[in-house]
């Protein structure tokens, strides 16, 4: 199996899983957090995906762009998942291993060939438990 289609069925297999995720969250109301991590993932990987541009020198395939932003945007599914409140230092640990493994995901796929998006993944996922504990009260 090639590096294409090991990748075409991860992503397969994400979009399933965000499906039920989602079918799940609408039949008791979709809470606000997975929407704010959602935007949020979306929002960060816009940015990932302009520095791995830059990166390449602008060469970098329409496929390998859009897989790296649909990465950020599963990360913002990861973190936004209705988890338990837990002190602030809990919660970047969460976001921190949530990124790892959801970023080492993508990296293993791609032959490991960007190590700097991978750790990017890592540090989004901070950022997203940052943000979103730091409006835990407004959020849910």
């Amino acid at each position: 199996m090639n590096k294409k289609n090991r990748l075409t069925m991860l992503q397969t297999k994400i979009v399933f899983v965000a499906f039920l995720l989602v079918i799940y969250e609408r039949s008791s109301k979709m809470k606000k957090r997975l929407k704010v991590s959602l935007i949020g993932g979306a929002l960060l990987g816009i940015i990932c995906v302009v520095g791995a541009y830059v990166r390449s020198d602008f060469t970098a395939s329409t496929g390998f762009v859009f897989s790296l932003w649909y990465n950020r945007v599963i990360i913002g599914l990861a973190v936004g998942a209705p988890w338990a409140v837990v002190s602030k230092k809990k919660a970047i640990v969460r976001g921190g291993v949530l990124g790892l493994f959801v970023s080492f995901a993508f990296y293993s796929t791609t032959g490991f060939q960007d190590p700097v998006s991978f750790i990017a993944g890592i540090v989004y996922g901070v950022i997203l438990e940052l943000w979103l504990s730091r409006y835990n009260h407004k959020i849910d």
